[in-house]
């Protein structure tokens, strides 16, 4: 389990990936950005913010946990 703190979701050359702030490796991979979000919502009752990227990797939203 990850600890508290903010899961990105990524855009990779094969796929999406969630990973934890400051994490090497990525938690994840999914073949769909919608997929990796779905994992991601999962932990926001943990204390978890998620912040999803673009394919160009700027930030595109910003999900607040609802810890």
């Amino acid at each position: 389990m990850l600890p508290e703190g903010r899961i990105h979701i990524i855009k990779r050359s094969d796929g999406w990936v969630v990973k934890r702030e400051g994490a090497e490796r990525a938690y994840r991979w999914f073949n769909t950005k919608e997929e990796a979000i779905d994992l991601a919502k999962s932990y926001q009752g943990r204390g978890f913010d998620v912040v999803v990227h673009r394919t160009d990797g700027t930030v595109e939203q910003l999900i607040k946990s609802v810890k």
